[in-house]
């Protein structure tokens, strides 16, 4: 198994350290960003309770399939707080708020959401998810908290992107000059993540030590 970053998540961390739960959550952000159906099905359980925003009870083969049909695509999975409780030794809650970018069926859709999920050891089995909810935040739940926009500036295959956006060619792998013009313009960067598949104008692509750096800047 590949190392993960899970700086993203730990730099988020409201409590007490837990960097066993910290990974896995790592682990399953990544692959719900690389669509990858084998680690998915290593971090779910079998028996998968888990609700989505509509309301409606998930399945684990379910979610597979949308992973593997192309059906549901993460383009975007920035932390924002999580929280984590454990409920014995072979159980812990994980409260995961998250902007997320996600396309469904061609229509993309961007918001604030929040993820409970409960991991466990069933019997032989290692760490899963056995059941969870995600719900969108709504703007009561929004009313007190700062609004952020998000971007990111993508380098891959010799190719700088900011956003979905082409800007350049070049072997350089710091793209420090565009960093600074979204600094001028009120950009704050949240996190540098080193992933295995990146999604940029909503294609996936094997990235060889490619680098996605996101920021974000307050809405007036």
């Amino acid at each position: 198994m590949s190392e993960i970053d899970t700086r993203a998540l730990a730099q988020v961390l409201v409590g007490t350290a837990d960097e066993e739960i910290v990974r896995l959550e790592a682990r399953l952000r990544a692959a719900q960003l690389g669509a990858d159906v084998a680690a998915l099905n290593e971090l779910i359980s079998d028996d998968l309770l888990f609700t989505g925003p509509d309301g409606q009870l998930g399945t684990k083969a379910q979610d597979l399939e949308a992973y593997r049909s192309g059906t549901v695509k993460f383009l975007a999975h920035v932390p924002e707080e999580l929280r984590i409780r454990r409920v014995g030794a072979n159980a812990a809650l994980a409260a995961l708020r998250t902007q997320l970018t996600v396309d469904v069926t061609g229509n993309i859709s961007r918001g604030l959401y929040r993820y409970t999920r409960l991991w466990a050891r069933e019997a032989a089995h290692p760490w899963r998810v056995v059941g969870g909810h995600v719900s969108r935040v709504d703007s009561a739940g929004e009313a007190h908290m700062q609004k952020w926009e998000y971007t990111s500036i993508t380098w891959m295959n010799g190719k700088i992107y900011i956003g979905h956006d082409l800007v350049a060619d070049t072997q350089e792998a710091i793209p420090m000059p565009y960093m600074q013009q979204l600094g001028q313009q009120g950009w704050e960067m949240v996190t540098a993540v080193s992933e295995s598949v990146s999604t940029v104008g909503g294609e996936s692509h094997m990235v060889s030590g490619g680098i996605r750096w996101y920021f974000k800047r307050p809405i007036e």
